[in-house]
Formats: structure tokens, sequence, C-alpha cells
């Protein structure tokens, strides 16, 4: 399974992979596989709502297959968050400014 975590200290929230909407086994099989808005704003607005947060500051896909990435762009677009994979953020309409690639070792703020 998929574990989504929103992390937050009081001053910044980051959200690892925002997967949210759940396509079925035969969809992922046998259909065409896209987000869900309905379900990816239901989810946010019950996370961040309980969270106390309007937005966050990055969404970190812990790595690219659709059951940990689909939403990532959608996420991101929706919370004012960066994104940390590019060709995702670009493939799902974000503006290039809102993607930041995290490489390995590199330290963020």
């Amino acid at each position: 399974g998929v574990s989504t975590l929103l992390v937050q200290d009081g001053e910044s929230a980051v959200m690892t992979d925002g997967f949210f909407s759940r396509p079925g086994l035969l969809r992922v099989g046998l259909g065409r596989v896209a987000p869900s808005a309905e379900r990816i704003d239901a989810a946010l607005d019950r996370a961040l709502g309980d969270a106390g947060l309007d937005g966050l500051d990055a969404v970190i896909p812990v790595h690219s297959h659709y059951d940990h990435a689909l939403d990532s762009a959608v996420v991101a677009e929706r919370t004012g968050a960066l994104l940390s994979v590019a060709n995702l953020g670009v493939g799902g309409g974000l503006d290039r400014e809102r993607i930041r690639v995290i490489s390995s070792g590199d330290s963020v703020e």
C-alpha cells in the first residue's frame, strides 16, 4: 500500500505522495488512469482542515510509480506547494517555477 504522510512543524508543511484518486484494479489494468479532482479535493479539505493548514510547502512523492505520484501535480497546484518531480509537474500542467528537483545529497530548508 501507499502511505501519504503530512508532516508539519508549525511553520512548514510537507506531504509525501498525496495519492488520493485510488483507481480500481480493472481501470489500472485495462483503462486510462488519471487523477480524480473530486477525491483529491475531498482528501485535502479533510487533511489540511484537520491540521489547521491552508496549504503546503512541498509535495514529495517517494518514487514516481502511479500509486505514489499520480495526484502529485494536482495536489501541488491545489495547495500552492512545490513539487519535487519535474516530469510529473510538467506533464500535470504545473508552472515550472513550482517544480524543484531535489537530488540525492541535497540539503533543503
